[in-house]
């Protein structure tokens, strides 16, 4: 489900980053590399937060009973999506983007070498666990010299307070979500729906009172979910409810 909403935001950057020279357009290459962190990390962060917050809830309905373990690696899995907001989706496109292919060849061995012997280690100890814990691990030093690769050679950062908003908006969604789900006696179909309605309300008011979002970022949000097939329609109803919101909380 994540990788449905990560993937058109992530086909859509190689050509914008390619079509940029980072002497002449530094400043726009810029703009261009924290909105794309930025309106990736809106779209995959909040999803990536819900599902680790109704794990339990959508295991069972689709579940039921069969798999008691599985709510708990389903929702450590999905952490290794929150590097979203860290520019996981926008650091390789742009180092692609600008013709560094090798350095990304670099990174990827350079995962592979991390990555065989701390999975040997702890699958062999930990097993599935093992397993989860090297799938978060290894990729964050590549992601790491990535973003430093990215400052040195383009002047361009990730915008770390948006990030930040985002992350916390999210965070307070899940938490209040979780909270609230663990304390019904629901069938797990009925509180999976109460928990999204849930998550969605308050990660909205969360963000427009942190001022995540504003109208520029909701007009260029639209132009980003009109590839997100049958979802683009609740999406743009979102969208036209927190434009709504944005008036009432913000006048």
């Amino acid at each position: 489900m994540i990788t449905f909403f990560a993937t058109p935001v992530t086909t859509m950057l190689f050509p914008a980053f390619s079509k940029l020279d980072s002497q002449k357009d530094r400043e726009f290459l810029k703009n261009i590399f924290q909105y794309s962190v930025k309106y990736a990390a809106l779209v995959v962060v909040p999803v990536t937060a819900m599902v680790i917050a109704l794990a339990q809830p959508a295991i069972g309905t689709i579940f039921q009973d069969r798999y008691a373990q599985a709510p708990l690696f389903l929702a450590l899995l999905s952490i290794t999506y929150l590097y979203t907001a860290f520019g996981s989706l926008s650091a390789g496109n742009l180092i692609n983007g600008q013709g560094y292919t090798t350095f990304n060849m670099k990174v990827a061995i350079l995962t592979v070498v991390i990555g065989f012997p701390e999975s040997f280690v702890l699958i062999s100890q930990f097993g599935v666990l093992g397993l989860i814990v090297t799938s978060l691990t290894v990729s964050l030093p590549g992601l790491l010299i990535s973003l430093r690769f990215i400052e040195k050679h383009f002047g361009v950062s990730v915008d770390w307070v948006s990030s930040a908003k985002i992350l916390f908006s999210s965070a307070v969604a899940a938490i209040l979500t979780y909270v609230l789900i663990s304390q019904l006696a629901f069938s797990s179909p009925i509180e999976l729906v109460i928990g999204v309605i849930v998550f969605v309300v308050v990660f909205i008011v969360a963000a427009l009172v942190t001022r995540t979002v504003n109208r520029a970022d909701v007009s260029n949000l639209r132009e980003i979910i009109n590839v997100l097939g049958p979802l683009r329609k609740p999406l743009h109803f979102l969208l036209n409810l927190i434009e709504k919101l944005m008036t009432i909380l913000h006048a």
